[in-house]
């Protein structure tokens, strides 16, 4: 985890290595930065790059369930969880008689 782009981009750098490494590589297409800047202090759009290839920066992640925001409130994962329970619960609340 990174809160400033430099120490975003220098994780990236040694996840690269590594991946390589090990024979394996990223898929641009796929990848996203979302930085989360420390508190007190202002969003900046993250400028990372793999090779020179400019990772997509984003505002908010979502995966397995969760959801994390660059303005590190709750409020969104919170959003998530309670869709994901309505979801599932909305088709459980009729019940039969018999």
């Amino acid at each position: 985890m990174a809160h400033i782009e430099e120490d975003a981009q220098t994780l990236i750098d040694y996840l690269n290595y590594t991946t390589k490494r090990y024979g394996l590589s990223f898929s641009i297409k796929k990848t996203e930065v979302l930085l989360q800047p420390k508190p007190g202090y202002c969003y900046k759009e993250a400028a990372v790059t793999i090779e020179s290839d400019n990772l997509k920066a984003v505002t908010k992640f979502c995966s397995f369930g969760g959801a994390l925001s660059n303005d590190c409130f709750i409020a969104l994962e919170i959003a998530a969880r309670l869709a994901k329970a309505s979801s599932i619960f909305g088709g459980h609340s009729k019940t039969q008689t018999v």
